[in-house]
């Protein structure tokens, strides 16, 4: 009797226990893993066939952002690239999504698997606006990560210091108005001159 009893709540502990293991397991399992990876980002200008950071970026000229992601864990993991371009967007136009999607100023990409140890990329272009000579902001800045900084170079203003399409009004002063006088006055000598040389011919 007494056998039986310790028997039998031994098996309810036993019971509980590998009841709670079991749910442990499972929450374990659902609940997001933290992601132990690094996120980085570059940016190539294709026109100049350089680092974007290492120069200045001219109207007209496309940029290539890479976003990295590596996975130093040792397990696979499941990633979504999402990356604000903002201030991207302030100086460029984007001229290829890599796949990804426009929601405001944010491009998503579809969720990836990366493999332990293993590492996954995404790219998108964007081609720089002709930014006006007084233009204050000058730098293109964008974080995933690292923080990447393209320099642009504003156009320039005319030598002349004139604005394309601007009205410019005839000048006028004294000297303009003398010399319309004066024009006026020997188109006045030259017909009467030539009434009196007209009316001799005639004598």
């Amino acid at each position: 009797m007494t056998l039986k009893y310790y028997l039998g709540d031994y098996q309810s502990k036993a019971e509980i226990f590998l009841t709670g293991l079991l749910c442990a397991i499972i929450f374990f399992a659902a609940a997001p893993q933290a992601q132990a990876g690094t996120r980085s980002k570059s940016a190539y200008n294709q026109t100049q066939g350089i680092n974007a950071q290492s120069g200045t970026a001219d109207a007209g000229d496309v940029i290539v952002y890479t976003l990295s992601y590596y996975n130093s864990s040792n397990f696979s993991e499941t990633i979504t690239f999402e990356d604000d371009i903002a201030d991207v967007l302030y100086a460029s136009d984007l001229v290829n999504l890599g796949g990804g999607s426009l929601q405001g100023t944010v491009l998503q990409f579809p969720s990836v698997s990366v493999a332990a140890s293993s590492r996954a990329d995404k790219s998108f272009s964007v081609q720089v606006k002709n930014l006006p000579a007084n233009t204050q902001d000058t730098l293109m800045s964008n974080t995933f990560g690292n923080g990447v900084d393209v320099k642009l170079r504003v156009t320039p203003p005319p030598k002349d210091g004139t604005v394309k399409g601007a009205f410019t009004a005839p000048a006028t002063g004294v000297a303009e108005n003398t010399a319309l006088v004066l024009a006026g006055i020997s188109t006045l000598l030259y017909v009467a001159a030539s009434k009196i040389r007209l009316r001799r011919s005639r004598v």
